[in-house]
């Protein structure tokens, strides 16, 4: 009597990897006809499913920080540092299809795409960044801060065979976090873990940081601080999504944004509207015009950073409990 309940169990992992690389897939592309079996249209229904979001709940302003080293800025040897998007493109992109008003905010701007600021800070190790980082929070007063950093650390840490280097990554993850809370109230932060590298040899000291952010994000969450964590370790992260042994291509890059989508949505019940700075948000904020359900509406024209696509026969697939890639089960 188990066969039905098992064929249906297989199906649903087929269709969601369908799903997920045709979202993928556009998000590599200006558009969404380059994705070739995939018909163009709004993928906002699709994205709630998938995120277990509420379509009827008005969705706050994001203010936007993304906060590391060349991660954030989406180093790639094979790109110009001044058109680097790295995972913010298509997570502004998602974000926005989604209904989400997004205004990415930061000190440094790479990238070809419409409101490409950041405080990525390549070469820097978690220290530096949150001294970088401290007149940007005074000035711009971030609502959300998607945090990708610690590699460089753990990169130290290998290169002086020190392990006890790459476990203190946790308290200095610590101090930067307690200055971000201190500096704006009422702030959400998704924390990340790192990603896995190409280099074996890196791989103890990845896992020893990822291990200790995981249990900071628990700790400050049980003292009731807005923290979330992303898993960047993930084997979906293909060799081929690689540039070099730590950073990533385009289709690397979009994985990472994905994984910050679900956890941004995710963590929207704690979003707090933005507090007033001497600096107005972007006129180019706005969802994309084919966003769905209330939001925050604000003045000015929307800025095309591209559509999303889907394959309409899934558009009335059930909602999920928990996305197939969050679960480690797509392969691409």
């Amino acid at each position: 009597m188990r066969r039905p309940r098992a064929l249906a169990l297989c199906l649903h992992t087929i269709i969601q990897s369908l799903l997920f690389t045709a979202v993928v897939s556009s998000s590599l592309h200006g558009s969404p006809n380059q994705a070739h079996g995939v018909l163009q249209g709004s993928t906002s229904n699709i994205a709630r499913q998938n995120f277990d979001e509420d379509p009827g709940t008005e969705k706050p302003l994001l203010r936007l920080m993304p906060l590391g080293a060349s991660l954030t800025q989406g180093w790639d040897k094979d790109i110009p540092q001044e058109l680097q998007n790295g995972y913010r493109q298509p997570l502004r992109r998602y974000l926005r299809s989604l209904g989400y008003t997004v205004n990415m905010v930061g000190s440094r701007a790479q990238g070809n795409f419409s409101d490409p600021q950041h405080e990525g800070w390549p070469g820097l190790e978690i220290e530096k960044v949150a001294m970088k980082m401290l007149p940007v929070l005074k000035t711009q007063k971030p609502n959300l801060v998607l945090i990708l950093l610690g590699t460089n650390d753990c990169l130290h840490a290998k290169r002086d065979s020190n392990m006890e280097y790459a476990r203190s990554t946790k308290d200095r993850m610590r101090s930067l976090l307690k200055k971000i809370f201190a500096e704006v109230k009422g702030t959400t932060i998704i924390l990340a873990t790192l990603p896995p590298t190409r280099d074996p040899s890196n791989e103890d000291y990845i896992k020893t940081a990822n291990s200790g952010f995981k249990d900071l994000a628990r700790e400050l969450q049980k003292k009731g601080r807005k923290i979330k964590f992303a898993d960047m370790y993930t084997k979906q992260l293909l060799p081929k999504d690689y540039s070099d042994p730590i950073h990533f291509k385009p289709s690397g890059y979009a994985k990472l944004a994905m994984i910050f989508a679900k956890a941004v949505v995710e963590a929207e019940g704690w979003l707090a509207p933005p507090l007033i700075t001497d600096s107005p948000d972007c006129a180019d904020c706005n969802p994309t015009p084919e966003a769905r359900g209330p939001v925050r509406k604000r003045r000015g024209s929307s800025h095309d950073d591209g559509n999303f696509a889907y394959s309409s026969k899934f558009e009335s697939r059930p909602r999920l409990l928990e996305s197939e890639f969050a679960m480690g089960r797509l392969q691409q």
